[in-house]
C-alpha cells in the first residue's frame, strides 16, 4: 500500500499582544496611604511625648537629607508633588528637588520646587499632605519623560518637621529610599517608604 504522507501542521502565530492603553489626563500615584491627622504625641504645654505605637516618621530636617524614588510610565508634565508631613516649629522654609536617578541613587540634573514657608503651614495634630509646586502662575509646568526619578526634601533655617514613612519597602523596591550626611553620596539605605504623591498630567 502506498503511505501518503502526513500533512505537516501549520501553526498559525499568535496576535501581537496590544499594550494597554495610555492613561491619559490628570493622574495622581505615589505611596499614598497614612492615618491622616491622627496625633502620635502627647502634648503637655510646650513638652511633646512620642506615642511609640503609633510613631512611623523621620525627623527629616536634621543634619541628614533624604530621598525617595518613584518611577514615571508615560511622559507627563508635573503640577505638584505632596508629601505627608508634620510641622513641631521652627522657621525658614522647606522645598524639594525631583531630581533623574543615575545608577540607582539620586542624580543632579531635575526640578527644583517652589518653596514652602513653615509659618505658611498651619499647626496640627497628627499628619497632612503638604503640596510642593513648581511654577507660579500660568508659567508651564515641567515635563518628566518615562524613567526613574527621585524626591530630595530640602530644607532652610531650623525648620522641625517630620516626614510619615510605611516601614518594610512596601511601595516600589527596596533599594528606593536612602539618605545622606554628605549631601551627594547617597550611602545609606533605609528599610521604609516615604509617604507622598505626584500629580500631573499625561498627554
Amino acid at each position: 500500500p502506498v503511505v501518503k504522507p502526513i500533512p505537516p501542521i501549520i501553526v498559525k502565530p499568535e496576535p501581537p499582544v496590544k499594550p494597554p492603553p495610555k492613561k491619559k489626563g490628570v493622574i495622581e500615584f505615589g505611596n499614598t496611604d497614612f492615618p491622616t491627622l491622627v496625633d502620635a504625641y502627647q502634648t503637655v504645654g510646650n513638652v511633646a511625648t512620642r506615642i511609640l505605637d503609633k510613631e512611623t516618621a523621620e525627623y527629616v530636617t536634621s543634619r541628614y537629607v533624604y530621598a525617595q524614588a518613584f518611577t514615571v510610565e508615560d511622559a507627563m508634565t508635573m503640577h505638584s508633588v505632596s508629601l505627608a508631613m508634620r510641622k513641631f516649629g521652627g522657621d525658614g522654609t522647606l522645598y524639594i528637588d525631583v531630581v533623574k536617578d543615575e545608577n540607582g541613587k539620586p542624580g543632579f540634573a531635575g526640578e527644583r520646587s517652589l518653596p514652602v514657608f513653615l509659618g505658611n503651614i498651619k499647626s496640627r495634630p497628627g499628619y497632612y499632605w503638604i503640596d510642593f509646586v513648581f511654577t507660579k502662575g500660568n508659567e508651564p509646568s515641567p515635563v518628566l519623560a518615562p524613567g526613574r526619578y527621585w524626591i530630595i526634601l530640602r530644607h532652610s533655617g531650623e525648620a522641625i518637621v517630620n516626614w510619615f514613612f510605611i516601614p518594610g519597602n512596601a511601595y516600589g523596591d527596596g533599594d528606593d529610599t536612602r539618605s545622606t550626611v554628605k549631601g551627594y553620596k547617597w550611602e545609606d539605605l533605609l528599610n521604609y517608604d516615604f509617604v507622598f504623591k505626584v500629580k500631573g498630567r499625561v498627554q
